[in-house]
């Protein structure tokens, strides 16, 4: 059920993390903020059914199987996920939420602000996490780079027939 006027993403963010924080000011200083649903614990930009003074959508909540109103999830091609925690190569501890879940349940494309541990993991489960399209971006200890390389995706699936890519 999704149509031709595809935002590129969708990146939520109910807690200001510092890679969170990361994250978000990246997309602001590129200005992508208008290509994606994008909410930022006080800072929030399109997305409009927002609980008062805890800035997550309505229907967003914690649990796996709650996803944004249906409208708002089928009118963005990526969803970025931005874990709980940031964990690099060298932490063995791999902490998967329901955010990770989200998109597999709801279908969408997904990368993950989380640290190369969490998709070896994912992958060690059978999930594909699309790096035949997205590349292996995540597969560092650095977080900037992981940030950048999530930057350069947007960048490209902007100029990309987004509903084309997701049949």
């Amino acid at each position: 059920d999704i149509d031709n006027d595809l935002k590129t993403y969708m990146c939520l963010n109910r807690k200001a993390h510092d890679h969170r924080k990361l994250m978000y000011d990246q997309l602001m200083q590129e200005k992508l903020l208008d290509d994606g649903h994008v909410s930022f614990h006080a800072r929030q930009k399109n997305i409009t059914h927002l609980i008062p003074n805890e800035y997550e959508p309505k229907s967003f909540g914690r649990s796996v199987d709650s996803l944004v109103d249906k409208e708002t999830w089928n009118s963005h091609f990526l969803h970025i996920v931005t874990e709980t925690v940031w964990c690099g190569k060298m932490q063995n501890d791999v902490f998967i939420s329901e955010k990770t879940l989200k998109p597999i349940v709801g279908h969408k494309p997904f990368v993950i602000l989380a640290g190369p541990n969490h998709y070896r993991l994912l992958h060690d489960l059978g999930f594909d996490t699309f790096d035949d399209i997205f590349g292996n971006g995540y597969d560092t200890d650095n977080l900037n780079k992981t940030i950048n390389w999530i930057i350069d995706l947007i960048k490209f699936l902007n100029k990309e027939n987004k509903v084309a890519l997701y049949k």
